[in-house]
């Protein structure tokens, strides 16, 4: 039995090195929640990754309560153990006391010289049991170590299974925690680098865009000189005295000529502002694309540089069985 207490003491202080390291897995999975509730609104969405943290977390609370259990049964089977241990020393130590004196009786000859007169010898004590009830008395404290020392064995193989079971099941699920951390990871850099070269399209547009603004602003700008060139040589030609002031061709090709600005003036205007819109409209794209390659960065950095990085300190299986 002393062999079975040890024994049952050392799974318990196993037990309980389990229940200590239990601790980090649980502080690891809940700071990466707590930590992943930082991401930007648009990104603050349920995920798989967070699927897999809460799953993970409902898993280290049903495996603490086990064994927070298990430890209650063991301490309270240890009790029991030590209970029989005491019992069987009390049985022992009385046996042995009697064993030596059936043992002196044995050895007392009619030549011994520690013999005397003891009439008072030949009646019986009421303390005194039956032969039955000593043989009762002594198969009960035998079945009662057998009994006890067979549970505790149970309890000790039953342990080993739930530490063994509960590490397996908890480095299971961190590898799943850290596979659909990895995919999401490189699923937004995959989405971040589409955008970053969106982006680059968008600003070499944009440049393009307001190249040809440019060009439209000069053209137009030269075409505002040519009116003023007509409209004053029209101007001038009215100044004509009297009959000398005719509509002859000349002065019909310059009022066709400011027929002909005055479109083409138009039509570059209608064209400037339909490139200052496609414009804004980039700006807007740039802006919206600034924004959440942004924002994708921040998500990603949540992800790797900080609950990636706290992973990295999760027990190992071992660790976990309380080794």
């Amino acid at each position: 039995m002393q062999e079975e207490i040890a024994a049952l003491e050392r799974q318990r202080r196993r037990l309980k090195q389990s229940l200590a390291v239990l601790r980090m897995p649980e502080a690891i999975a809940n700071e990466c929640l707590e930590r992943r509730t930082g991401r930007p609104d648009t990104e603050l969405i349920r995920d798989r990754p967070e699927e897999e943290l809460i799953q993970e977390i409902s898993l280290i609370s049903e495996i603490k309560a086990i064994l927070l259990q298990t430890l209650a049964n063991i301490e309270q089977q240890q009790s029991d153990n030590r209970a029989v241990r005491q019992r069987m020393e009390f049985d022992w130590s009385e046996k042995k006391v009697a064993h030596e004196n059936d043992a002196v009786n044995c050895n007392l000859r009619n030549q011994s010289t520690n013999t005397l007169f003891k009439p008072g010898a030949t009646r019986c004590s009421n303390e005194q049991s039956t032969e039955i009830y000593w043989e009762k008395f002594t198969r009960e404290t035998l079945d009662m170590f057998h009994n006890c020392r067979h549970k505790s064995e149970q309890l000790r193989n039953t342990l080993d299974a739930i530490l063994t079971n509960a590490a397996r099941d908890l480095r299971t699920q961190a590898d799943s925690v850290e596979r659909a951390l990895a995919t999401r990871i490189s699923c937004m850099e995959e989405i971040r680098e589409k955008m970053e070269i969106d982006l680059r399209t968008v600003l070499q547009r944009l440049a393009d865009t307001e190249i040809q603004i440019d060009k439209l602003k000069v053209a137009i700008r030269n075409m505002d000189y040519a009116m003023m060139v007509v409209q004053t040589r029209l101007d001038n030609r009215n100044q004509r005295p009297r009959v000398e002031n005719c509509r002859d061709q000349p002065q019909n090709l310059l009022i066709a000529e400011v027929k002909s600005l005055e479109v083409g003036t138009s039509s570059m205007n209608a064209q400037l502002k339909q490139e200052e819109d496609v414009k804004q409209e980039l700006i807007n794209r740039r802006n919206e694309l600034e924004r959440e390659i942004m924002l994708k960065r921040r998500t990603i950095a949540i992800d790797r540089d900080r609950c990636q990085l706290l992973r990295s300190h999760f027990p190992s299986s071992t660790a976990l069985s309380g080794y």
